[in-house]
């Protein structure tokens, strides 16, 4: 299996670990822990980044898509700002269908719960498809996207 991931990463360290995150979530589902099944999805992956990020968007519910949209730009729009915090994060998400100032702060203060740190942190990395994980710092405590 290995050599077969090897063989088909072009050097993209990103794309083998996106492979790798697909391929452990197959091998963890009691139904199919063949390995028939799991080189059958290695098969069917793409082989460049770019369509492997629209393979993950593709495969997330449309229902989401607009948080994992809000969430990708956000991140990909920080860099030179550096990495947003949880709690910026969930604001972002908690308003970014409001129309107008006062729907804005009704919702950032009535549905903050559902955009609650905690639950933003779980789930980052899932709103993603696993382009975005949220991380603890060992040594400071500090959550980094």
């Amino acid at each position: 299996m290995v050599p077969n991931i090897v063989d088909r990463t072009a050097g993209v360290f990103l794309w083998v670990k996106l492979v790798v995150n697909d391929l452990l979530k197959v091998a963890f589902v009691p139904e199919s822990t063949l390995l028939v099944d799991i080189k059958r999805l290695l098969e069917r992956l793409p082989l460049e980044l770019d369509e492997y990020y629209e393979y993950i968007i593709n495969r997330m519910s449309p229902s989401h898509r607009w948080e994992t949209y809000v969430l990708l730009e956000l991140v990909s729009r920080s860099r030179d700002s550096g990495t947003p915090g949880l709690g910026y994060i969930s604001g972002v998400i908690a308003v970014s269908e409001c129309r107008t100032y006062k729907n804005a702060t009704n919702s950032l203060f009535k549905d903050l719960k559902i955009y609650s740190l905690s639950n933003v942190r779980l789930g980052v990395r899932p709103l993603s498809g696993g382009l975005v994980e949220a991380l603890k710092d060992p040594e400071d405590g500090r959550v980094y996207v």
